[in-house]
């Protein structure tokens, strides 16, 4: 901290002193910006999207493939079938 106040009270002495070079150092410095830290694009948890349906996928038999398609075909109820 005592190294900024030395650099402030430079500063501030040149103003007074030597406008001038006051007026050329000031338009010659670049503001510098922090970059590190803070929020991030595309950072954290995705929102939910309702129209993004969750995909299942598990091995069948071919008779159990071939009963699928039949019951699709069909449009026979599973959980009708289900209760017996």
């Amino acid at each position: 901290m005592k190294k900024l106040v030395d650099v402030k009270n430079i500063i501030d002495d040149l103003k007074q002193t030597d406008p001038e070079s006051y007026s050329e150092i000031k338009e010659n410095t670049k503001v510098v910006k922090k970059t590190w830290g803070g929020k991030r694009q595309s950072a954290g948890r995705k929102p939910k999207n309702p129209d993004n349906v969750l995909v299942f996928q598990m091995k069948v038999s071919s008779n159990e493939r071939e009963f699928l398609y039949y019951a699709r075909e069909h449009n026979i109820n599973y959980k009708d079938l289900m209760q017996g």
